[in-house]
């Protein structure tokens, strides 16, 4: 069967025994060098093996940060927003140290101009893409900023002190509150909601044990908490709704087995994507499901058996998968502009 499609982004099918019914995502550029790109395919943003970072658009590459043989540049951004967040990463390669930080830069989608925020780890934006968040092990500090004003923001003290391998999620519930998961002395998680009003913090939420992660996400005015054990053998996975005033409100989903998360809340509205764990044989594997807020229908939209993680690029939903970017969903619901005519065609 042949099939025609006029796509922005290119999209064609991987020939991977695992991956044979998922469309590959293919670029212009090396798929492993690239950080970011805009759904509409104009804009590309990738690294330099020697150490830089570059925008890519039709017939023109300019620089946007410099880096040293060997930095890496992680991207993150919100699709409704214009800007991206980059963090820049030296000696990735040659440093053993799980606290090891970088840059934190902000750039207007489509530009190449870079502004330093600070030094930290795990950017993350909040309220359509006009705040972030990043964490320095070190100090132990979330650091908030505004992107459209970055003289405004401010600071969260957490309490972890004995794990370097941890770093607190973040939520920002609106410009004056947050929640953020933090971890005792005892390795036991939590999640607090702090006050900028009053620099006060409450625990929400305190799961049993020490086995459990947990993961905020959000998308289309909701929040969701989602818990995760550490080990692949134990505990149980969650997921609830979560109310900025009330906390955890409903349960979603509950499944015996040890579920990776990485949620993405905000591609599709009342859907979760997750990598979810399920049983073959003996064995323990995982695919991305999406789960209905509504009703918790769950539907698998990857059969790879090792798929751990799922990302939105700019609204268009990808599995990183040995080295590609695989596409799940049709084409319409991964985000690409595209216009579909197909002629049928037997091989034998």
């Amino acid at each position: 069967m042949a099939l025609k499609i006029s796509l922005t982004i290119l999209i064609f099918f991987s020939i991977s025994s695992f991956a044979k019914k998922l469309p590959e995502l293919a670029t212009k550029q090396d798929v492993a060098n690239i950080r970011y790109l805009t759904k509409d395919g104009r804009f590309t943003y990738y690294q330099r093996r020697s150490g830089d970072l570059l925008l890519g658009t039709n017939f023109n590459v300019s620089e946007v940060i410099k880096g040293s043989m060997g930095t890496q540049y992680n991207i993150t951004a919100d699709p409704k927003s214009s800007w991206i967040i980059v963090s820049q990463i030296e000696n990735y390669q040659r440093s053993f140290d799980p606290r090891l930080i970088g840059k934190v830069y902000r750039v207007q989608k489509g530009k190449n101009v870079a502004v330093e925020l600070g030094q930290g780890v795990s950017p993350k934006v909040h309220l359509s893409g006009s705040w972030v968040s990043y964490y320095n092990p070190y100090t132990r500090i979330i650091s908030i900023k505004s992107l459209e004003n970055t003289q405004i923001g401010f600071n969260i003290q957490t309490s972890v002190k004995l794990n370097p391998f941890f770093y607190p999620d973040v939520e920002m519930i609106d410009e004056q509150n947050v929640f953020y998961t933090d971890m005792n002395e005892k390795g036991e998680a939590a999640l607090i909601k702090f006050s900028r009003v009053d620099t006060k913090t409450k625990v929400t939420f305190k799961p049993k044990g020490t086995n459990r992660r947990l993961e905020i996400c959000s998308g289309f005015g909701k929040m969701y908490l989602g818990a995760f054990p550490y080990q692949q053998l134990a505990g149980a996975s969650e997921i609830w709704e979560l109310d900025g005033d009330k906390g955890l409100t409903k349960p979603i989903y509950t499944s015996p087995l040890p579920d990776i998360g990485h949620m993405v809340c905000n591609h599709t509205e009342g859907k979760i994507f997750f990598s979810k764990a399920f049983k073959r044989g003996k064995s323990i594997r995982h695919d991305i499901y999406s789960l209905e807020v509504k009703d918790s229908k769950l539907e698998a939209i990857s059969d790879l058996r090792y798929a751990t993680s799922i990302i939105n690029f700019d609204g268009l939903l990808l599995i990183p998968f040995q080295g590609k970017f695989l596409v799940p969903l049709d084409q319409q619901q991964a985000g690409a502009k595209e216009t579909l005519s197909s002629d049928s065609e037997d091989k034998k």
